[in-house]
């Protein structure tokens, strides 16, 4: 039923956008690019990307240790 209702929606919205024609999306366009040039933006950008990396080493990390500690207790126990 909620996919029926997602259909629906996106035919809606196709058929709206259609009938609006290309200049409200090229405005919405513009505005974005603007968006994303302004030096707060960048900011907060890479704020995110340094986020991410700091978390993706945290859980590597995280994943070799248990892998290691995993590795031992088996080894101990077939031995």
């Amino acid at each position: 039923m909620k996919r029926i209702w997602l259909l629906a929606g996106i035919a809606v919205g196709f058929v709206v956008g259609s009938s609006m024609g290309r200049e409200p999306y090229e405005r919405l366009q513009g505005a974005v690019r603007r968006l994303g040039r302004r030096p707060e933006t960048r900011k907060v950008k890479d704020s995110l990307i340094n986020a991410a990396n700091d978390i993706s080493d945290t859980t590597a990390e995280s994943i070799t240790q248990a892998k290691d500690k995993v590795q031992a207790t088996v080894s101990s126990a077939v031995s």
